[in-house]
């Protein structure tokens, strides 16, 4: 049985492959159009998603390799530092009599430049954590806002969207009215969730979508998905908030996963490390892996 939290990361800084395997442009078509091809019908929902799965492994795989680069480089300035007994100057461009003039700003000791490199490789970190769970959470909303397309009457149930159900109803006398109309509707659902429905929202869509785990997976491996979806996600609001300390909300939620690199403790300074952007990019290749596999023997059962 397939376990996605198997993974433990025990070196600071493993390797990290150079190879980066080219975009699969072809296979990325967007979802609102017709088919590319004259006489072929137009992809359905699994399919576009599936189509949207090779670009959205290597936006997460890009994110995470230039951490890793970014972050190297750091830690080999870093270490240069100690071996150079010379000031560690930097230059800046400052107003003189003759003009804009550059001009030396800081003049660091050793154990300065140091300690500024330190705070240079925490923020990158904290900078790619963020860029990465924006990421991830952006594919699983389109991801599900690909499936509310063919199938809208999942929101158009609510008791406020009668006008929207009228055109939905009438959508082929005025498909530009209906498209216009969702659209703007899909954009106020996002921006209107709630925290509850941000922290579920991988089992949101895949209740919504009504999706069942591939053969080979344990049963409670979607509760961990979304357990962990939550850690990360709160993870990220503390660094948007320059949180300087762990708040109870991301304590309790850290307890739900099994994970000893999203350990936290309500009070606690607030840190983020490099394992646990690793972490966080072979969940996500491991997820993607696993919804294309539920994607394809949903097709095969619908067919």
């Amino acid at each position: 049985m397939k376990n996605l939290f198997d993974i433990r990361f025990t070196a600071q800084d493993p390797p990290v492959e150079d190879e980066v395997p080219p975009e699969d442009h072809d296979a990325v078509r967007m979802f609102e159009g017709v088919s590319n091809r004259e006489n072929t019908p137009a992809p359905t929902w699994l399919q576009t998603t599936n189509q949207f799965i090779p670009a959205w492994r290597s936006q997460a795989r890009d994110i995470y390799l230039r951490w890793s680069v970014a972050d190297r480089a750091l830690r080999s300035a870093r270490q240069a530092c100690t071996a150079n007994y010379d000031p560690y100057d930097i230059a800046g461009i400052r107003p003189g009599e003759d003009g804009y003039q550059r001009r030396t700003l800081v003049s660091w000791s050793t154990v300065e430049a140091e300690s500024a490199h330190e705070q240079a490789i925490d923020m990158v970190t904290r900078l790619a954590l963020r860029d990465l769970v924006d990421m991830i959470e952006q594919s699983i909303l389109q991801a599900h806002e690909i499936m509310l397309q063919s199938h809208p009457h999942i929101l158009l149930e609510q008791p406020d969207t009668k006008g929207l159900r009228r055109l939905y109803e009438r959508r082929f006398d005025n498909p530009e009215a209906w498209r216009k109309s969702w659209t703007k509707f899909i954009a106020k659902w996002r921006r209107d969730r709630s925290p509850n429905e941000i922290s579920n929202v991988v089992q949101r869509y895949w209740s919504d979508a009504r999706l069942f785990l591939p053969v080979g997976y344990e049963p409670a491996t979607l509760d961990q998905i979304n357990a962990f979806m939550a850690v990360i996600l709160a993870v990220r609001d503390h660094i948007v908030n320059r949180s300087k300390h762990v708040n109870a909300k991301l304590a309790e939620l850290s307890t739900q996963i099994d994970s000893p690199g999203f350990s936290y403790d309500c009070g606690d300074v607030f840190e983020v490390r490099g394992a646990q952007m690793e972490l966080i990019e072979a969940f996500y290749a491991e997820y993607l892996e696993m919804l294309s596999l539920t994607l394809k023997a949903k097709a095969v059962v619908q067919g």
